[in-house]
């Protein structure tokens, strides 16, 4: 396990903050969600000792110490980028994480930053910025998880009641929750692994939400790390 202060000289952050946050934009007039204020998380944080920070920071300070800063990359949209970097500048001076231009879908960005990083990387952690609750603990556990397994993904079991429903809107069967998950960020696998599994897919056209998607189009099984932390995502004003 990791001591403190020591990096993981083998592991790769990709902190995917390309997203467009439509349905955030659509519950407010502040615009992108990754460079919106959240001072109440900030509060739950304990991150009083900075200036107000934009939701994509918290994820930046909670693990920019985990690995050397070129291998953590940011991939942020075109029209954010220099944004992203003059706020990284004032709240850490003197850290240099690489941040990359996303693609026009999800897949396309975390590719872009897979490229970004090091040959000597072996992991590879695709993180949302939307989610800044995540503890490094949580984090580490998924790593630990992923380097036991071959990948890991973050996620807890279904506790809702999930109903299947016809195109009005009518119940047509409930679905046996014991076997469904509801899958997070960290998503962690060998570096190697997931950009030959990205390549397979593009080739073939496959659209997914996410990187453990990717894997499974590739045979695969990913792992499910479960946890009961909080580690909610921001997708609304209000969320």
């Amino acid at each position: 396990m990791k001591q403190a202060n020591e990096l993981i000289e083998d592991l790769g952050i990709i902190l995917a903050a390309g997203g467009s946050g439509t349905r955030f934009s659509a519950g407010s007039s502040n615009g992108s969600k990754l460079l919106t204020f959240f001072p109440e998380i900030q509060k739950k944080m304990g991150l009083a000792n900075f200036a107000d920070l934009p939701l994509f920071m918290f994820s930046v300070i909670s693990f920019i110490d985990l690995c050397p800063d070129e291998n953590f990359v940011i991939v942020a949209r075109k029209e954010d980028s220099a944004k992203f970097a003059d706020l990284i500048a004032e709240h850490l001076p003197n850290r240099y994480p690489k941040i990359v231009v996303g693609g026009k879908t999800r897949m396309h960005s975390v590719f872009h930053g897979l490229d970004a990083l090091p040959e000597s990387v072996h992991f590879a952690a695709v993180h949302d910025a939307a989610r800044p609750l995540t503890s490094k603990q949580l984090f580490l556990d998924c790593l630990h998880t992923a380097r036991k397994h071959n990948g890991a993904v973050t996620a807890k079991r279904m506790t809702d009641t999930v109903k299947v429903a016809d195109k009005n809107g009518f119940i047509i069967k409930t679905v046996n929750r014991n076997t469904l998950w509801s899958v997070e960020t960290p998503q962690i696998f060998p570096k190697e692994l997931l950009l030959k599994a990205y390549k397979k897919a593009f080739k073939n056209n496959l659209s997914a939400t996410d990187d453990a998607g990717v894997m499974e189009y590739s045979g695969h099984n990913p792992f499910l790390f479960e946890h009961t932390t909080n580690n909610e995502k921001i997708t609304h004003p209000h969320s």
